[in-house]
């Protein structure tokens, strides 16, 4: 993301801009915090807010700020990307699949490997799977990502864990979110991928 650099305005406030997300820091009066916030605008009046939080000083207020903006850019930038979500557990399937939806991604769900190459099979392949290593009975998830990388090379897969599976997944050279983890984390590692998917992409293409 193109950033303009950080300028201070006559209240006090260090903002930073862009075309569509302004950055804005700023200490309370009588306050021994800073607060920062990320909007959504297009050189208007018209703001959304994004997010906001606190930091000990405007340096790091500086610093979060920049990070909440990236993440929420990274969706945006993606918005549309078609995701497959595999999961035996329909909650956490659900769930997944719910946080990926709101971020603006195309998402469909499988229950286990057999029914994901089933679908894959039959339909457009989505740019991006999501599977957890433990699909219950059949194959496992890195069984189903070896089976996917043949004849999909180009789709991106994404293992998520219980377990410490992080060496079996860096042999298989996947993707690798452990649980627990939180939303933005979530979010983060599939934009992350996605940047991989769409740059490798654009390099068959040339």
């Amino acid at each position: 993301m193109k950033l303009s650099g950080w300028r201070q305005e006559t209240n006090g406030a260090f903002v930073m801009e862009t075309a569509r997300i302004r950055l804005m820091v700023r200490r309370p009066a009588g306050c021994h915090f800073t607060r920062f916030f990320v909007l959504a605008w297009h050189g208007s009046p018209a703001e959304r807010l994004l997010g906001s939080g606190t930091s000990i000083d405007v340096g790091q207020g500086m610093r979060e700020a920049e990070k909440m903006a990236e993440r929420f850019f990274g969706v945006a930038a993606f918005r549309g990307l078609s995701v497959m979500v595999v999961d035996a557990i329909s909650s956490e399937r659900g769930t997944s699949a719910d946080v990926l939806w709101k971020a603006g991604y195309q998402v469909t769900e499988a229950v286990n490997g057999e029914s994901a190459l089933h679908q894959l099979e039959r339909t457009t392949p989505p740019e991006i799977v999501i599977a957890d290593t433990d699909l219950g009975d059949g194959m496992s998830g890195l069984e189903l990502s070896a089976r996917i990388h043949k004849p999909w090379p180009a789709i991106g897969v994404l293992l998520i864990s219980a377990r410490d599976d992080l060496a079996a997944c860096e042999v298989a050279k996947e993707a690798f979110l452990p649980k627990p983890y939180s939303v933005d984390q979530f979010l983060e590692r599939v934009a992350s991928l996605a940047v991989v998917v769409r740059s490798s992409a654009k390099s068959a293409l040339n």
